[in-house]
């Protein structure tokens, strides 16, 4: 498997820049400019030709719909999602449910829609459960009122892992998120995040552990 080493700050950006990326994967014909880990910002493309690259990366092969596949792992989605465009610095790939109906007034402004992200890190000597407590404290200072739960080791064919849940708002939005980690190769982690609104997720709660137990390292 190719290596690929990220800043940790910015395998955080998908919980901190969580509205944000959500904003401009499906919200208005807005440009959206991402921060980097240099600090700097850079622009990306408007919502429109976002979602026009959204439809070139629906993998419309029968045996591969409701996956996300890349070239080092595989995962089922849960059902009615599909693979988006990547919009967040540091982010491996990003999947959503891109026609889901959202009641939320504050949610809806912004055109928000459940997503899962991946991305890729280095332990850089730490345990499993030493790197989701370096994330949760990175979270915590970078959200306000951020409340961990139902936090448990577990494997995944074969792979050590973490999962923690954790709830949040902002912009009067009420989000729930479970964070998992999976030891990779070496020093490798990858962590994968399911990002939703407290409201739906009893719903989502069984796919989501169906979607997580179903991650696979490309050999």
């Amino acid at each position: 498997m190719k290596k690929k080493k990220k800043i940790f700050i910015l395998v955080l950006s998908v919980f901190v820049l969580v509205f944000l990326a959500a904003a401009f994967i499906f919200g208005r014909n807005k440009t959206f400019i991402a921060p980097t880990g240099n600090g700097k910002n850079v622009e990306n493309n408007t919502q429109g030709e976002a979602l026009a690259e959204h439809q070139t990366e629906i993998n419309n092969n029968s045996e591969e719909k409701n996956k996300l596949v890349t070239d080092d792992f595989s995962m089922e989605l849960p059902i009615g999602w599909s693979k988006v465009a990547n919009a967040v610095a540091g982010v491996t790939a990003m999947a959503a449910n891109v026609n889901e109906n959202v009641s939320d007034a504050a949610a809806q402004s912004i055109n928000f829609k459940s997503y899962l992200a991946v991305s890729l890190d280095s332990l850089l000597g730490k345990t499993m459960r030493e790197y989701m407590q370096s994330i949760k404290g990175e979270l915590q200072k970078s959200i306000l009122g951020i409340v961990f739960s139902n936090e448990n080791d577990l494997m995944i064919n074969g792979q050590s892992a973490h999962a923690v849940e954790a709830e949040m708002s902002k912009q009067g939005i009420n989000l729930k998120v479970l964070i998992v980690t999976i030891q990779g190769d070496g020093d490798d982690v990858w962590v994968i995040s399911y990002n939703t609104l407290k409201s739906s997720w009893e719903a989502y709660k069984e796919e989501f552990s169906n979607s997580i137990k179903s991650f696979i390292l490309k050999k």
